[in-house]
């Protein structure tokens, strides 16, 4: 949000520079956060995690759709025990959550989203942390590239 004295307050136009910087750093701190929590992964956050993906297959509302990409992640990371990692990786989601609504929103990537999530979620099954960590970089670098694309496109 932007504020001029006088004029009032405004929502900050989206830049294709602002998601771009986001991502870089989201995705190396959820590859962190994946390598750490592959081998701590419990069969119940898989139960949870199979929920999640079968919930956001019928969600299309972005919010509600979004809240449950959001456990789902968080059910992917907590089991790293790195707390203060993960309170990092939740503030930087905050900041890109309306890039984020605004991909679903006008590109509607579901279909997308849910085969990457099905393809991470494998690789933690079997134990498999760096292709855990391949999948969600890729996971997460397809969502940055789209979004900047589009908001490339926008601002020409």
């Amino acid at each position: 949000m932007e504020t001029e004295r006088r004029k009032g307050a405004r929502v900050s136009r989206l830049s294709a520079a602002e998601a771009k910087e986001l991502w870089e750093l989201r995705i190396q701190l959820e590859k962190l956060l994946t390598h750490h929590a592959v081998p701590a992964f419990q069969p119940e956050d898989l139960t949870r995690a199979k929920e999640l993906i079968q919930a956001m297959s019928q969600e299309r509302d972005p919010v509600a759709w979004l809240a449950l990409n959001r456990e789902f992640h968080d059910r992917l990371y907590r089991p790293s025990g790195r707390l203060r990692i993960l309170r990092f990786a939740n503030n930087q989601r905050n900041l890109i959550d309306r890039y984020l609504r605004m991909r679903l929103g006008v590109l509607q990537h579901y279909e997308i989203a849910q085969r990457e999530h099905r393809n991470i979620l494998a690789a933690y099954r079997r134990g498999n942390a760096a292709l855990a960590v391949k999948r969600v970089e890729a996971h997460l670098q397809r969502t940055a590239d789209s979004v900047v694309a589009f908001l490339a496109a926008r601002m020409k």
